[in-house]
């Protein structure tokens, strides 16, 4: 008997090698250029576009059924359709949320990394990408002035994760089963689980919240926080102490707590020996949120306040995306005891069995996040620290932080009385409102729109004991003092325009989804500066 192949279709119709190569430069210069554009401010800093507009312009119902060889012809059409759409959080002018910074080494990583593909799940699927991420994490480890025991060579180790989110959920599993591994039997543990409780301060991020939800544990306590000389909002050990001791005299089980280093609004920095105090009295897992700030403790000088933290955490996560210039999918998440983490992840199946694995010499990358593949995230790290070094990440970090309290000392002096500070400059965030009175928070919701029309610079705002707060977070890498004298002009201009005018109301502030969905986008404001993207 003699195997015969059925017939077969002609090979896919996709791009060869050498094709590759003369697009890929086409792809180079486009980003190069477009990175550009915006270093010199040729592009207006947020869209403009309403909801919907890309249905529009790409008006295809399905998807295209053959080839367009010419990638040209793509690149015409992100252009044309993909780059009025985007917020540009590149540019000179974004000062929004926190950063999000790239760098060349870093963007030149993951393209190698992507051109490699390496889904390193366990040490047999990549070696390379393995081992690559224990070096680098115990390097940046080691930057941080994080303790041995949280490094590959102690008891615990690093992770790359996607997100701070994805962190906080494998903190919180690995919480949640510490504390149910004392139980007996899995009808205690069952009934034990539904009375697990994690703690947060109300100037958190929502991230531990939904992870409480991913790990269904159902009781959160926010903390109430109380502000101190310069606008701090610590949670307090004295006020975590009272919770988790009304808790437990209620029957409920202390699982979690979560401190923050920089919270998302204000930057607020919980007080860490109070907090450490009562997890270590009531056998807590202690986590540390410092994804935005913690990036400081890379330079020596600005260590010391994180150190407690560092000592006494069961788990933290700093993001790379952030400060570090390594784009976004970073965040570095370390660990005390990997034991509890393996523990809480390890799923296996007879294909993946290797002698290496079974012999416990390896690390599986797999056994420490929530998916099965996972991309090569650690050579845009290896690629950064070898081109940059930490000098060049101390820099900006340095340069943001003096800048920040220049803005603060410009705004200072320009406005005078109609100004205030709620909470002093800290780490690259500077919070500030026009001055109190009855019409304050219409007055500062109209400098938040008046900013969005204009689309010159890019802010967002936080509320504090219900008074809106104007957040300026600085963000360019190569930002100067003269880019804050600019920004110190702009907004006296116009917080003098807001309160010589009526102010807007909070509900002009926001958009309405039904108006803004049917009318016609936005065009894009300028096409010849458009074009220049594309050009070189």
């Amino acid at each position: 008997m003699q195997a015969t192949c059925p017939p077969l279709p002609p090979t896919t119709s996709t791009m060869d090698w050498e094709k590759f190569r003369a697009e890929g430069h086409r792809v180079i210069d486009f980003v190069a250029d477009y990175h550009r554009s915006l270093k010199n401010r040729e592009l207006p800093v947020s869209s403009g576009v309403l909801p919907g507009y890309l249905k529009r312009c790409i008006s295809d119902k399905t998807a295209p059924q053959t080839s367009s060889p010419v990638f040209e012809n793509i690149l015409d059409d992100i252009q044309a359709h993909i780059i009025p759409g985007m917020t540009h959080w590149q540019h000179p002018n974004f000062f929004s949320w926190f950063p999000a910074q790239l760098s060349p080494a870093a963007l030149l990583g993951d393209i190698i990394a992507s051109g490699l593909n390496q889904p390193g799940f366990s040490w047999m699927a990549s070696p390379a990408a393995t081992e690559l991420e224990t070096i680098v994490m115990d390097w940046l480890a080691r930057a941080f002035g994080i303790p041995d025991a949280m490094t590959w060579e102690g008891t615990g180790g690093g992770v790359l994760q996607p997100s701070a989110s994805e962190a906080a959920v494998v903190a919180l599993l690995a919480a949640k089963n510490r504390a149910l591994e004392m139980m007996a039997s899995d009808e205690e543990k069952s009934v034990a689980s539904a009375k697990l409780v994690c703690y947060v301060s109300d100037q958190a991020h929502f991230c531990v919240e939904k992870a409480a939800r991913i790990v269904s544990l159902w009781h959160v306590r926010k903390i109430k926080t109380r502000r101190e000389a310069g606008g701090n909002c610590p949670m307090r050990g004295d006020d975590l102490r009272k919770a988790v001791e009304a808790d437990v005299a209620a029957g409920l089980i202390p699982c979690m707590v979560s401190m923050n280093y920089g919270t998302t609004g204000i930057c607020a920095t919980d007080d860490f020996r109070g907090i450490a105090s009562v997890c270590q009295d009531y056998s807590i897992w202690l986590n540390l949120d410092a994804a935005y700030a913690g990036a400081t403790a890379i330079c020596p000088e600005m260590r010391a306040p994180l150190l407690p933290a560092f000592e006494k955490a069961d788990s933290l996560f700093i993001n790379g995306s952030k400060w570090f210039s390594m784009m976004t999918n970073a965040s570095f998440f370390f660990f005390r005891e990997r034991k509890y983490i393996v523990a809480s992840l390890s799923a296996t199946g007879v294909y993946l069995a290797n002698k290496y694995t079974d012999a416990n010499v390896v690390v599986d990358f797999k056994d420490y996040q929530l998916g099965l593949t996972r991309p090569f995230r650690a050579l845009k790290v290896y690629t950064t620290l070898r081109y940059m070094g930490l000098e060049g990440i101390q820099t900006t970090i340095r340069r943001h932080c003096a800048l920040a309290k220049y803005l603060h000392d410009l705004l200072r002096v320009r406005l005078g009385d109609d100004i205030e500070f709620p909470v002093e400059p800290k780490f690259g965030l500077v919070c500030f409102r026009i001055a109190e009175d009855d019409a304050a928070n219409k007055r500062n919701y109209a400098l938040l729109r008046a900013a969005e029309e204009e689309r010159r610079v890019m802010v967002v705002h936080h509320v504090l004991d219900d008074r809106v707060i104007v957040r300026v977070a600085l963000s360019y890498p190569g930002l100067t003092e003269r880019d804050m004298e600019d920004l110190a002009d702009y907004f006296s201009e116009k917080s003098r325009e807001v309160i010589a005018n009526n102010p807007l109301s909070r509900d002009e502030f926001v958009c309405d989804p039904e108006e803004a969905l049917y009318e016609k986008p936005t065009a894009f404001p300028d096409s010849k500066r458009h074009e220049k993207i594309v050009t070189g």
